[in-house]
């Protein structure tokens, strides 16, 4: 099965939208450096919003894949090497 994930979610209409597309994961970037940069609590409201098969992913490079890094209905990627 192929997967796919579209990256920089920022709002719930952007959400909708990825999976309507096909979109599997959605992913949420949290490092305030990027132009795409949500608030962990922004992305919190969002999630609520979106069917319970599709994957949020938070981006944050300073924590990742730490237990516990993401908010609640979130998770980490591994780190491809």
């Amino acid at each position: 099965m192929i997967r796919v994930k579209i990256c920089g979610i920022t709002n719930a209409t952007d959400a909708l939208a990825a999976i309507d597309a096909g979109a599997n994961l959605l992913g949420f970037n949290f490092y305030a450096k990027s132009p795409r940069h949500i608030t962990e609590a922004e992305a919190a409201k969002i999630r609520p919003q979106l069917p319970k098969k599709i994957k949020a992913v938070g981006v944050n490079p300073g924590n990742r894949c730490r237990a516990g890094s993401q908010p609640p209905g979130f998770q980490s990627l591994p780190r491809r090497a």
